[in-house]
């Protein structure tokens, strides 16, 4: 498969309403609604599995426990260590297709799982496991689900715990090596991999995830399935994650902690390879958040080329689900932004016609608006404006003199900004993000002296705090420079 090189446009531009969902605004107003609306189908979970895994940029590796309350002092008959090859086999033989064994299965496959989930998943995975016995056979009480085995019995037998986390949610789990009793149980008895692969793309699919936190424990489950046999891994479950984007995500996130694995760090590097390469029309999203945690926890990462054209080559053809994904990953990543600043860069100078410069134009447009939507207290410095550095302003120059050269572009470009320092105005922000946003409008005006006076009278009239102190910024440049209008 031949990868397309930077700049060569054997691509079609695509049909401009099939695109951009034929989004222009001309008023600050239209998109501080859009912005409300999004803001709410965000909290209803739109886009909410894309944003917890985003998020998790800064909380992988994360120390989840807090505490852990006092172990049961109930002592049974028989207590089974599940670390243990000999005992796991035993207690598996035994209480197969019970609460028991389905409560193994889930707290040596999740690292910690809320009490409250607890039941749900028990429920799930027994629907799951194979059948050996009639479910209303009196003589086989160990395989009748029994509503009143308490969960302090379960844990006597199998040596669980329970935890705080950090946010004060009561979690139950194994505790230190419980992938080994997964690793026992798997490998002893290989026709349950089937049935706990199938569980927990089941689980996947419906699990509306609440935290980071939540989402984390996902990304650790699939980990430990995996690393088990990553060839058979492959084709048994890589193969159904792959068929639905929603997982864009949850797979960037699953190949970061494979990777620790010295062992896998091999396939795993051919798998985000094949990612690149692909002609999927997503799986590059998941190679985005890769390189994303890979350089915000220094890790090397050597594909940075290969990447910047999967996503270069697709530009062009961005939609909504697209810009969105880009967006947040662009807040939560310095090194993303830098990227993304270098892809608008190399793709223009390498346009070799007016209509696709202008298609560049109007990404970035695009691009910005929907980052505008993300925008909160919390994340101030809208990407893609307030560059971190001087060099993603410089790449940033010639996509800004397309867009000042022509009306509508214009005109849609200051409608974001417009309504981004309104709501700026109402935050606290530092003296760096001012001056980063300061930069931008001094290189927007800088790229033709024709637009100084626009852009002059452009923050004159939009009249709130951010704006003024910009105006103050570039007073003082001006001034300095003898360039003041």
């Amino acid at each position: 498969m031949n990868l397309v090189d930077e700049g060569n446009e054997k691509d079609a531009i695509p049909d401009e309403e099939e695109t951009y969902e034929n989004e222009e605004f001309d008023k600050s107003s239209d998109l501080e609604e859009k912005k409300r609306a999004t803001n709410k189908l965000n909290a209803e979970g739109n886009i909410a599995n894309t944003q917890i895994f985003i998020q998790s940029l800064d909380k992988l590796n994360m120390n989840c426990i807090l505490s852990s309350d006092e172990k049961n002092s109930k002592e049974p008959v028989r207590k089974y260590d599940l670390r243990n090859l000999d005992d796991c086999t035993e207690f598996v033989e035994k209480y197969g297709h019970s609460e028991y064994l389905a409560t193994a299965i889930i707290l040596s496959t999740f690292e910690v799982v809320t009490l409250g989930d607890l039941p749900d998943l028990q429920e799930k995975l027994i629907a799951y496991l194979p059948i050996t016995e009639k479910l209303d056979n009196k003589e086989n009480d160990c395989y009748q689900r029994n509503p009143y085995i308490s969960l302090n019995t379960i844990f006597a037998i199998i040596g669980g715990e329970r935890f705080v986390t950090e946010d004060g949610q009561t979690c139950v789990g194994l505790g230190k090596d419980s992938k080994q009793a997964l690793i026992n149980i798997l490998e002893q008895f290989p026709l349950l991999r089937s049935s706990v692969v199938s569980w927990l793309i089941h689980i996947n699919e419906i699990y509306r995830y609440r935290t980071t936190f939540d989402a984390y424990q996902v990304a650790v489950a699939f980990s430990r399935i995996i690393s088990l046999d990553i060839l058979d891994a492959r084709k048994r479950v890589l193969s159904q994650l792959y068929t639905n984007p929603q997982n864009a995500g949850l797979l960037g996130t699953l190949a970061y902690i494979l990777y620790e694995d010295i062992a896998l760090k091999e396939d795993v590097e051919n798998i985000i390879m094949q990612w690149m390469k692909s002609d999927s029309i997503w799986l590059w999203k998941s190679a985005c958040l890769v390189y994303s945690l890979f350089m915000e926890n220094d890790i090397e990462f050597s594909y940075e080329k290969i990447l910047r054209q999967a996503i270069g080559k697709r530009i062009l053809q961005f939609k909504g689900k697209d810009f969105d994904f880009i967006s947040a990953l662009m807040i939560r990543s310095k090194y993303f932004r830098g990227m993304m600043t270098d892809i608008f860069y190399g793709r223009y100078k390498a346009a070799k016609t007016i209509e696709y410069r202008t298609g560049l134009a109007q990404r970035y447009i695009h691009l910005i608006r929907h980052s505008y939507y993300l925008v909160n207290s919390s994340f101030v410095e809208l990407p893609l404006v307030a560059c971190d550095t001087k060099q993603q302003q410089e790449n940033l120059r010639h996509i800004l003199e397309e867009i000042m050269s022509v009306y509508r572009l214009r005109k849609q470009l200051y409608a974001i900004l417009e309504a981004y320092m309104k709501e700026l105005s109402n935050y606290n922000f530092s003296e760096k993000a001012i001056n980063h946003i300061s930069a931008y409008f001094y290189n927007m005006a800088s790229v033709d002296t024709v637009y100084q006076q626009d852009v002059w009278f452009f923050l004159k009239r939009c009249q709130n705090k951010v704006a003024e102190q910009i105006c103050d910024r570039l007073y003082s440049v001006y001034k300095r420079r003898d360039l003041l209008i």
